[in-house]
Parts: structure tokens; sequence; C-alpha cells
């Protein structure tokens, strides 16, 4: 089983590769490919065709939740795929996302902006032929893949930012993130773990995945969103992924995107020597 890295923040010093805000991985195993987000603006598409990886083979889109950053891409790999594929997710990723703040205020004072998914369903049901397959609950996707479904909230200290926000009635509210999608690959030796942006929490993420499968984490890659996270909460997280790295031997640690470089950082300082980098064209061989 193979995973390569085509969108995220950074790139290693190498430039054949473009990097962009957003996160996209490719999944290969045996004659079955998948693709794991979009990115914000289809860097996936430009990358995997440096890479020299087919994209055509793809039988399937998985969204880890509706931000930009990680559908963005949709339609320029839909045109790269060039045949009719599922989309899978929640059925909460066409909701209304937005992001407040003091720095996004424009013109007229406004200060939201929308990061939701740029697309119509029905514009890329019918210019693309795509296939929505929305579904809330732990989900094999192919052969020994799955997506989590929505994630239990089992602890009070991982917090969802205040300033996102979702449009319910024409009034912004707290996104709850029930869309948030992890990827789970079960490999022989155990499970690897991939987050888009585990909005819900990496620990609650992670309990949730070993209640479910019942069998060690080999390898956890992928968005953390530790980048805005207060010191109490990392060093709850980072207490967390001790023990588990403890009782389970995981053999790989590549936090990313929106982990935050800082974080990624400081994360890398503490599990020296599990972690590794996940940049545009990481491969990852299991």
């Amino acid at each position: 089983m193979r995973i390569t890295i085509l969108s995220e923040n950074y790139t290693p010093f190498n430039l054949t590769l473009r990097g962009e805000h957003g996160f996209s991985a490719l999944i290969e195993k045996d004659d079955m490919q998948l693709l794991y987000d979009t990115g914000r603006f289809g860097i996936c598409v430009d990358n995997a065709r440096t890479l020299g990886r087919d994209l055509t083979r793809t039988k399937k889109i998985l969204l880890s939740h509706g931000h930009i950053d990680h559908t963005g891409g949709l339609e320029k790999a839909l045109v790269a795929i060039g045949h009719p594929v599922d989309i899978v997710g929640h059925p909460r990723i066409f909701e209304k996302k937005h992001i407040t703040g003091q720095q996004y205020v424009d013109g007229f004072g406004r200060k939201d902006v929308f990061i939701g998914i740029p697309f119509e369903r029905q514009y890329l049901e019918k210019m693309h032929k795509a296939r929505f397959d929305l579904r809330d609950g732990f989900y094999e996707v192919a052969d020994r893949v799955w997506l989590t479904g929505e994630i239990p909230i089992t602890n009070d200290v991982e917090k969802i930012p205040a300033s996102l926000l979702v449009e319910v009635n024409d009034l912004f509210v707290p996104d709850d993130f029930a869309d948030d999608n992890s990827l789970l690959l079960d490999t022989d030796k155990g499970l690897v773990v991939v987050f888009g942006c585990a909005h819900r929490g990496i620990v609650n993420i992670l309990t949730y995945v070993k209640k479910m499968f019942n069998k060690n984490i080999r390898a956890i890659i992928g968005g953390t969103h530790l980048h805005d996270t207060t010191r109490g909460q990392l060093e709850y997280v980072k207490g967390y992924l001790k023990e588990l790295i403890k009782e389970d031997g995981v053999e790989l640690f590549a936090p990313a995107h929106c982990t935050g470089i800082h974080t990624i950082m400081a994360l890398s300082e503490e599990f020296k020597d599990i972690t590794k980098p996940a940049f545009c064209g990481t491969v990852f061989e299991f």
C-alpha cells in the first residue's frame, strides 16, 4: 500500500513541485486507487503529473470535510480523472462554512469569509457526472480502507476554534464539524490513520478508531489543526500521543498542513524517533 502526498502547505527543496494551503493524498493498493481530498487549487493534479501518478486510475474521491482547502480542487481533479467517479463524504459537507475574524474584514465591513465547497453539488453531477455517496457512519469505502464518519467527542480539552462557523437559516452558528472524516488503512501490521484536518481533535479521533477496530495504530499522517492551539491543549495531545506510541508501537508520525510549522517542529522534537515530514511529493509505503 502506498500513500503519496499530492498537496500540502510545504514542498521539499524541489522546484518541480508546488505547495498550497491545502491537503490531498493519493492512496494506491494493488489495482485500487483513491484520492483523499483535492487541496485548494487543484495543485494535486499538477504534482501527480510531475510525480508520474496516473489519476485516470482513480476509482473514488474521498472528502475529509467541506472546507475549500480540501475541496477546491474537485473540478480540476474530476477533469484529470476523466471518467465518472464516486465522491464519498458526510451528508453535511455542503453546508455553508465560514471563518470570521478581524483579519477578514472587507471593504463592506464584513468580518467573515466563505470557506466551504466552492461548487454546487448539482453542477458537479451535471458537468462532470460526479456520483455523491454521502454517509454519516463508519464506512468501508474499499477493501481494508475506511472512513470514520462522525467522530464522538470524548474529552473537553480539544476545542474547535470559535472563528469557524456554519450558516444555518441565515444565521452564523459554531461549526461542530460533524462532517470531519478521517481515513483508515487496515494493514497487516496495524492501522494507518490519515487526517484531513482533524477538526474534532486527534485524541477524539484516535480514541474512536481504537474503539472501533481494537487494533494497534501503526502510523499517523496528515493535518491535526494544532496551528492555533493553546499550550494546555498541545500538552494534552502530546501526553496522549506519548502513551499511544508506547502502547501501540507507533512507527510513523507525519504531521502536516494545518498542524502549522511551529507545532510540527515542537512535535518533531518530542517524537523525533518516529516523526517524518509529509511535504508535497512524500511517499509512504506500508
